[in-house]
C-alpha cells in the first residue's frame, strides 16, 4: 500500500520550526482491483470498507478529520458508494486533517479522465486547445476538491518493500520525497512514521532545480 502527506511549516512553543502534517491520502483500493476481481474475495473487502467507514466515523468527527475521496465510485457498490458519500458529506466542517481515500483509484485513469473532460470542454467551445496548461490538467484531477496548498504530496511513502509507485498520485506526486519502508501496511505505526518523517526532514528539496 501507498500513502502520501502534505505538511505545514508551523511555530514550536520554543520559537523553532516544526512540521504539521496537514493532509494524509491512503490508497486503499485500486482501480485494477476494483473492476478486475470477482467473488467473494471483493464481496468481503467490500464489505470490510463499509464497516471500518461505520465504525471510524464518529472518530473522525471527534478528531476534527474531514473525509475525501478520489475515484470511480461506480465501481463500487451502490451501498459503499452512499457510505463514502455519506461520510464525507458528515464530516465536511472539520479542517484540523483532510483524509483523502483513494477507491477505485488509479493514477493512469485520473489522467486519462482529466485529459477527457477537458477535450470535452475543447469540443463544446467552452476551452480554447491553446488554453490548457499544467494549471487546467490540475483543475480536473480528483485532488482539485483540496485545499490548492495540500493538492502535492510532499511525501509519498510506499510500504511492504515494493519499490514502485503503483499507479498512486502519479501527477500529483511529479515533486514528492519518496520513502520506502519493508512493512506491511497494517504495521505501519508510530515507529515506521516517525523514522519516514526523520528521513523527510532530512532531505533538501529542489522541486527540480539543482
Amino acid at each position: 500500500s501507498s500513502s502520501s502527506s502534505s505538511s505545514s511549516s508551523s511555530s514550536d512553543e520554543g520559537g523553532g520550526a516544526s512540521r504539521r502534517i496537514e493532509a494524509v491520502t491512503v490508497y486503499a483500493l485500486s482501480t485494477e482491483n476494483a473492476a478486475g476481481r470477482r467473488g467473494q474475495e471483493m464481496q468481503s473487502l467490500h464489505a470490510l470498507l463499509e464497516a471500518t467507514l461505520r465504525a471510524e466515523l464518529p472518530t473522525l468527527q471527534a478528531n476534527g478529520i474531514r473525509l475525501w475521496h478520489a475515484g470511480d465510485l461506480s465501481l463500487l457498490p451502490p451501498s459503499l458508494a452512499r457510505r463514502i458519500r455519506g461520510a464525507a458529506r458528515e464530516t465536511a466542517a472539520n479542517s484540523r486533517l483532510h483524509l483523502c481515500v483513494c477507491v477505485g483509484y488509479g493514477g493512469q485513469q485520473e489522467i486519462t479522465r482529466a485529459a477527457r473532460r477537458l477535450a470535452q470542454r475543447v469540443a463544446s467551445g467552452e476551452l480554447a486547445a491553446e488554453a490548457i496548461d499544467e494549471a487546467a490538467v490540475q483543475a480536473e484531477l480528483y485532488s482539485a476538491q483540496l485545499p490548492a496548498h495540500l493538492q502535492a504530496p510532499d511525501l509519498l511513502v510506499r510500504t511492504s518493500g515494493e519499490q514502485r509507485l503503483s499507479n498512486f498520485l502519479l501527477w500529483q506526486s511529479a515533486y514528492a520525497e519518496l520513502y520506502f519502508c519493508d512493512a506491511l501496511w497494517p504495521d505501519f505505526r508510530r515507529p515506521q512514521l516517525r523514522a519516514a518523517l526523520e528521513a523527510y526532514a532530512a532531505r533538501e528539496r529542489r522541486f527540480g532545480g539543482r
